[in-house]
């Protein structure tokens, strides 16, 4: 991947959206409103819909809770993170972070 790549795929990438949408996705498959989802997770209809439009970050533990009220098995919550990982895992991250600071990053 070439740099101008790796810079581009960190702006235009966003794994909150990514994850935000596959879980609405899935909600609407299920037909659940948001205001029924947001009384399951305890949380409002307004935060339900910030997590499904990527303006929320996830932490593990709402995530994982959304996996569980939306159903989801096991395999469906490996291949989302298999997906992340191979998103991730195709840049050179450190190259990345030298671009955006200017300077080399040592590990």
């Amino acid at each position: 991947m070439q740099m101008a790549d790796t810079v581009r795929f960190f702006v235009e990438y966003d794994a909150n959206k990514y994850l935000g949408t596959l879980l609405k996705l899935r909600r609407k498959e299920l037909g659940i409103s948001g205001m029924e989802l947001s009384k399951v997770l305890n949380v409002s209809q307004q935060q339900i819909s910030r997590y499904e439009n990527g303006l929320t970050n996830f932490n593990i533990v709402i995530l994982f809770r959304f996996f569980l009220a939306l159903k989801m098995t096991s395999k469906e919550v490996e291949n989302i993170f298999n997906e992340l990982k191979s998103f991730y895992s195709d840049v050179n991250v450190n190259e990345c972070r030298n671009e955006f600071a200017g300077e080399e990053v040592t590990q």
